[in-house]
């Protein structure tokens, strides 16, 4: 005779207070079905302004650095060497450094604009934003400078100055990592919904 077993009843377990809260007042309506959609164009712009924000960093961090360079290696870093190369000769000091800094910021953005969509989903922005940033240097220092004759190779510039110029990209890195991921997050209050604030146009 076959023996009836009866498997002991599942404990429902209580929908936590904070929970209840959230469903009341709508906070968290689908909470696990909800993920935000990312494309392309949205990844590349934070990615952009999360690489000026680090080059603005790096700038402080080289400036601090740069200070404690002996006497004689206290000239002009990369940057600025770079920019002067391809300015004509008459210019102004002043647009000079102006320059500079806008080739500098502008070209932090489109190195963030490559590297938040190739990486936003990665558990580690700030450590994955490191590695980033020394491959910019390799490739930047031992590659396209070199080769269109803007500076000599990195191997060949003072040790302490190349010291320099790696810290300083791994404050960019660290930096650029962090912001894209924070101002990714972020982008709750400039999603889709009613805009209740729009005077309603009426038809003629």
């Amino acid at each position: 005779m076959a023996r009836l077993t009866l498997a002991a009843p599942r404990r429902l377990r209580a929908p936590s207070v904070p929970d209840v809260l959230a469903q009341a007042l709508d906070i968290l309506p689908q909470r696990r079905s909800f993920k935000r959609p990312h494309t392309l164009a949205r990844d590349a712009t934070v990615g952009a302004i999360a690489g000026v924000v680090a080059t603005y960093a790096m700038t402080l961090a080289a400036q601090r650095m740069y200070a404690r360079l002996p006497a004689r290696e206290r000239y002009p870093l990369p940057p600025r060497q770079i920019t002067e190369s391809l300015l004509p000769r008459r210019v102004a000091e002043s647009n000079v450094e102006a320059a500079t800094l806008a080739s500098h910021a502008l070209f932090g953005a489109a190195a963030g604009a490559v590297f938040w969509p190739l990486f936003r989903d990665s558990r580690h922005p700030i450590g994955n934003g490191i590695v980033y940033a020394l491959g910019v240097w390799t490739a930047s220092y031992f590659g396209w400078v070199p080769l269109t004759g803007r500076l000599k190779p990195a191997h060949l510039h003072p040790p302490r100055r190349n010291a320099l110029m790696i810290a300083a990209h791994v404050v960019w890195g660290a930096t650029l990592g962090r912001a894209a991921r924070a101002l990714s997050v972020s982008l709750t209050p400039m999603g889709r919904g009613p805009l209740r604030d729009r005077p309603r146009l009426t038809r003629r």
